[in-house]
């Protein structure tokens, strides 16, 4: 940041069609835009009507409506920036109203892309606002970008991109990102009044609050198309660093939908601070997503190579989906699992040792294929079925609830439900290799147990209003009501 001491114009000469004019006022110190290139219908030099406020007359854009500006330097302070979009006077909220920018006269832009060419990361301190026709607007610089009270007024799309635009046909194809970090710090993003906000590079970090209403995350090696939204694969080196995405305890994410992607290799996302969206929030990763914070959304969908969420808090007002596939493991030690409607988890395994797994008005589904459900001290609550199937279950001291019914498949496997707790309203249906329910209860309207092995139990107690049914290696026994075993 320096003062400015005048009115100053950049000049030199550049790409075809390069036209930007920048002004500011004398007394206000800032942080410095610095254009390449100059001409092609360059505007006169304007005093700014707003203290401390920057005016860019961006560039004419090209045949697919791009606005193709380069600069060697583009930091914004706080008082924010102007990117003059208007072909006539105009209103904005940072500097009152602004007179036409003479550059547009073969008409406005409907992308403004401001590419920096630079060794240092942006400083972008202040908002962004368009002046005149509405249009997507893009920060593209490799070295970085750094956003602490940073933001969008007047534009459809806001990117940020730690990387290098790519072209086809004279539009944007799409990034270059290779080792560029986004960091949102101290007074945080304010995306409020831009329809779609995305963040592209090879790290992001959060510290601050972000505030969106489409709100899109993307930390990768390799290349982004023009949405930030996928990406080609393609060969990046990661540096040593653990997490892609990282929320910190001061950060927070919130927005009406939020996707989250980390495509590097082994490197996860990870969250302390709080990830709130109104309606969905999915997370994909490559590596691990680790939640020490909170996530809550209507509908929460995570697909990742593991999840811990021990002592973290995870909750959605629909659906809850969690997906690691057979060698990935859900750590919910302590933690909380919540939903309204249905809870669906998918893993090789799954840590509920004293953790709560909850569906207040819908079904729970669990599938770990790989090592025993640990439910030691914890609770796995359903307003509808509950079905478990696992490489054995150990619910000892635990609780599993379903006011519907309850099927257990330990496929094979023990069920260990010693001083636990197992109630249906409907049918409780166990199927394993062996069970413990030493101190144990079962209850459900009708019991079926079917056993390959033994079943053990010291004051044991089944309880089936219709009925228990137990069959295991020594036979098959019917009882009314009630099997004890002391």
């Amino acid at each position: 940041m320096r003062a400015m001491g005048g009115i100053r114009k950049a000049h030199g000469i550049g790409a075809a069609g390069v036209a930007i004019v920048v002004w500011a006022v004398a007394s206000q110190a800032r942080a410095d835009i610095v254009p390449i290139g100059a001409g092609g219908g360059a505007a006169s030099v304007q005093t700014a009507p707003a203290a401390g406020v920057q005016r860019v007359d961006i560039a004419a854009p090209n045949g697919a409506g791009v606005s193709h500006n380069r600069y060697a330097q583009f930091d914004v302070g706080q008082a924010g920036v102007v990117l003059n979009n208007a072909r006539e006077c105009a209103d904005t909220r940072l500097a009152g109203q602004v007179e036409a920018n003479p550059a547009l006269s073969g008409g406005s832009a409907r992308v403004i892309l401001n590419e920096v060419l630079s060794g240092a990361p942006s400083q972008l301190r202040g908002m962004l606002e368009v002046a005149g026709d509405r249009a997507d607007v893009i920060v593209a610089n490799p070295s970085g970008i750094a956003c602490d009270g940073c933001g969008f007024i007047n534009a459809r799309r806001g990117t940020l991109v730690a990387g290098t635009p790519r072209w086809r046909d004279g539009a944007l194809a799409g990034y270059d990102v290779r080792e560029g970090t986004v960091v949102v710090d101290g007074a945080g993003l304010n995306a409020r009044d831009t329809d779609y906000t995305a963040i592209l590079a090879h790290a992001v970090r959060v510290g601050g609050a972000l505030w969106a209403n489409d709100l899109r995350v993307t930390a990768t090696g390799g290349q982004g198309p023009g949405d930030a939204s996928e990406r080609e694969r393609e060969g990046g080196a990661a540096p040593d660093d653990e997490y892609a995405l990282d929320v910190s305890a001061l950060g927070g994410m919130y927005a009406n939908s939020i996707r989250l992607i980390g495509r590097r290799d082994g490197l996860g996302v990870r969250n302390a601070g709080r990830l709130h969206a109104d309606d969905h929030l999915q997370i994909t990763s490559d590596g691990e997503v680790l939640n020490r914070g909170a996530m809550t959304a209507g509908d929460i969908e995570v697909a990742a190579k593991a999840l811990v969420n021990a002592h973290g808090r995870i909750e959605a007002t629909r659906s809850l989906a969690l997906a690691v596939g057979d060698d990935g493991v859900v750590d919910n030690g302590a933690g909380r699992l919540l939903a309204r409607g249905h809870v669906s988890i998918d893993a090789g395994a799954l840590d509920n040792a004293y953790g709560d797994i909850r569906s207040d008005t819908g079904n729970v589904t669990i599938v770990t294929p790989r090592q025993a459900l640990n439910n030691l001290k914890g609770a796995i609550h359903a307003g509808r079925d509950i079905s478990l199937r696992a490489a054995g279950v150990d619910n000892a001291g635990g609780t599993i609830a379903g006011r519907g019914g309850i099927a257990i498949d330990a496929q094979g496997h023990l069920v260990d439900n010693t001083r636990g707790r197992m109630l249906a309203d409907r049918t409780l249906s166990v199927k394993a290799g062996e069970a413990n329910n030493s101190y144990g209860f079962m209850l459900g309207r009708e019991i079926d147990v079917a056993l390959a092995g033994e079943l053990y139990s010291v004051r044991g107690h089944m309880h089936g209003t219709n009925g228990v049914s137990l069959r295991t290696h020594l036979g098959h026994r019917e009882a009314d009501s009630d099997a004890h075993e002391n």
